[in-house]
């Protein structure tokens, strides 16, 4: 694996950043910023997010704070990462369960990331549909 040369030191030396949550949008911008997160990023680069979606099933209540990434803070960061030019944006999940083909995709809907696929042309990729 090539580092780039300013991301080399990071790997060294990880940098965490905890903000108080207020705004999602202010909220990951200033994490962003207190950790320098787009370091050594290029608008052309391809930028998978993978969200660590926690499997739950849909029928009981959604899951309390905590448990996954909310919709609203992939959201900010999927916003800011288009307003600082990057178009190369995926988001993809897959679960650990057999059988779960699909599982994925119903997740993507569920919490709405569809419309980030709509807005900023995110594409939306179920790990558990694509060849190994």
């Amino acid at each position: 694996m090539t580092l780039h040369p300013e991301r080399r030191n990071e790997m060294r030396h990880p940098v965490v950043a905890i903000v108080k949550y207020a705004d999602p949008y202010e909220s990951v911008t200033r994490a962003l910023e207190l950790s320098d997160g787009l370091a050594g990023l290029r608008p052309e680069d391809k930028i998978l997010i993978k969200p660590n979606l926690v499997e739950w099933e849909f029928e009981l209540p959604y899951p309390p704070w905590g448990v996954v990434t909310t919709s609203v803070v992939m959201g900010a960061l999927v916003r800011i990462l288009a307003e600082r030019g990057f178009r190369n944006l995926t988001i993809g999940e897959g679960t650990p369960l057999p059988h779960a083909k699909g599982k994925g995709r119903r997740l993507f809907a569920h919490l709405g990331y569809e419309t980030l696929r709509d807005t900023y042309g995110v594409q939306l990729v179920d790990f558990d549909e694509e060849p190994f």
